[in-house]
């Protein structure tokens, strides 16, 4: 289900809009006409507000333009557009390029809030991350606005940052990318005084190319900083860390689970009431050294990770990482991000089902392997195909197959084309396989051979709908419940 996009009150005068970006104004429209909120959808308009017609591959909003004229809103109009001619009634501005003038809109409304902005980023964990971070920071004192769901692209952003006002002082943006250029464009939006990268991973390479080409677009978060900024960086990633040396930021923060790092995470074991983690900082030159504990209903490495990259961010803002323990260790998993549910006949099931791509299911594969090796269970992955790799798919898949037979599977079950990759892999080092076409298939072959206590880590891109296979194998008698109630 889409993000809903939230609504705002950025106010803009004409004037200021034509000068922002370079457009002009449309006949009958004065200067000093006001607009309040920014609106995409014609259908949420109301008098005053400004309706910005944006054009996509598939939908150009310039066909509700009458909506606008009915309501009376001024419109953010393309430049010469055919259906200016059919809507003469229209007041507004015209531009070159709506989406461009959206995110100098966002640029200009960000540059006069007073507030401290998170910008975060990575091919894995990036979402986790940011809800983590947001909570960690509500939970000591901050007053938080943080990126809706995942709008976290050129229109999302922008639409993000009109929201900002006197009753936040600290923003949490996510910023996705799909192309080359799009982090430099939402960095120079957003203009971030704490940067963060996750990881640097194969994720979108269809549209990103090589594994450099990926390290090169993330990094230009941390490019984008100036001497009085700070980046923050998973230590333990080499593309990470070359990204944080090559920065010019005046500040710079290492985080993870190996030595080396800052601050460093360590899972102390798992339980009834969830994940028991520790985390140390090593004394510098800003702060002496610390060391807490909490419970946390998160699981694994990559959960760990995360919460070490919130400490780190807290940090660096001036407040202690401990003032947030309570507040991390009440929150529960987003949907479909290695959420733990305990089924009848102690069957495990971890739902990672949101996405995939190579990095999060190699760190999803250790997380449920090592729950199965740990509690003596066995361990069956349901696993759908991890889309937009382009050229990488074959290779990496394969991994995946040879991954899961180190890790100790009892059973693959696959669904989809690209799967089977990794099922001829895991196949030829001793695995048992059973391949489908689709989420539904893989559902009932995971009924059919799923056991009581086994550990099922369940997985696929969002476009797979693994999510099916999780929802067969909770029933509609049994629901399931979280493992760390």
């Amino acid at each position: 289900m889409a993000t809903e996009v939230p609504g705002n009150k950025a106010r803009f005068t004409l004037g200021e809009i034509a000068a922002l970006t370079g457009g002009e104004l449309l006949p009958g429209s004065a200067s000093d006409d006001v607009v309040t909120g920014v609106v995409l959808d014609s259908r949420r308009l109301v008098a005053g507000n400004l309706f910005v017609a944006l054009r996509g591959e598939q939908h150009d909003a310039h066909a509700f333009l009458a909506a606008a004229t009915a309501v009376g809103a001024p419109a953010l109009v393309a430049r010469g557009h055919a259906s200016l001619a059919q809507h003469p009634g229209v007041r507004g501005v015209s531009v070159d390029d709506p989406l461009f003038a959206l995110g100098e809109l966002a640029r200009a409304h960000r540059a006069r809030w007073s507030g401290r902005l998170v910008g975060i980023t990575g091919s894995v964990g990036k979402t986790s991350t940011k809800r983590l971070v947001s909570i960690g920071l509500a939970g000591v004192g901050a007053r938080v606005w943080s990126t809706p769901g995942n709008l976290n692209n050129r229109v999302g952003v922008p639409m993000t940052l009109f929201v900002l006002d006197e009753q936040f002082d600290t923003a949490v943006i996510e910023m996705g990318t799909s192309e080359p250029g799009e982090i430099a464009r939402l960095a120079d939006i957003t203009r971030p005084d704490v940067a963060v990268v996750t990881h640097v991973a194969l994720a979108h390479t269809a549209g990103l190319g090589t594994i450099e080409d990926v390290a090169r677009e993330k990094g230009a978060l941390f490019m984008a900083l100036g001497a009085s900024d700070v980046a923050i960086g998973c230590g333990d990633d080499v593309h990470v860390q070359q990204a944080l040396a090559a920065c010019p930021a005046g500040r710079k923060v290492r985080y993870g689970l190996g030595d080396g790092n800052l601050w460093r995470g360590r899972a102390l074991g798992m339980g009834r009431e969830g994940m028991r983690v520790a985390f140390s900082r090593v004394a510098d030159e800003h702060s002496p050294a610390a060391q807490y504990e909490l419970t946390v209903r998160v699981i694994g490495d990559a959960g760990v990770e995360n919460l070490a990259a919130v400490a780190a961010v807290l940090d660096v803002l001036g407040y202690d990482p401990a003032g947030a323990a309570k507040a991390l260790a009440g929150a529960a998993p987003e949907p479909g991000r290695l959420v733990p549910m305990l089924l009848s006949g102690e069957r495990l099931i971890i739902d990672d089902t949101y996405n995939a791509s190579p990095a999060s299911v190699a760190m999803a594969i250790d997380t449920a392997a090592r729950i199965a090796r740990d509690s003596g269970r066995a361990f069956v992955a349901v696993l759908g195909d991890m889309r937009e790799l382009g050229r990488h798919s074959v290779a990496e898949h394969r991994a995946v197959g040879a991954h899961l037979a180190r890790a100790g599977v009892r059973q693959l079950i696959t669904a989809g084309p690209e799967m089977r990759a990794a099922a001829r892999a895991a196949r030829e080092r001793g695995v048992a396989v059973h391949e489908t076409g689709s989420s539904e298939a893989a559902a009932l072959a995971a009924l059919a051979r799923v056991r009581d206590g086994d550990v099922v880590l369940v997985k696929g891109s969002r476009s797979t709908k693994m999510e099916r296979v999780v929802a067969a194998l909770a029933g509609p008698a049994s629901p399931p419940s979280e493992v760390s109630r």
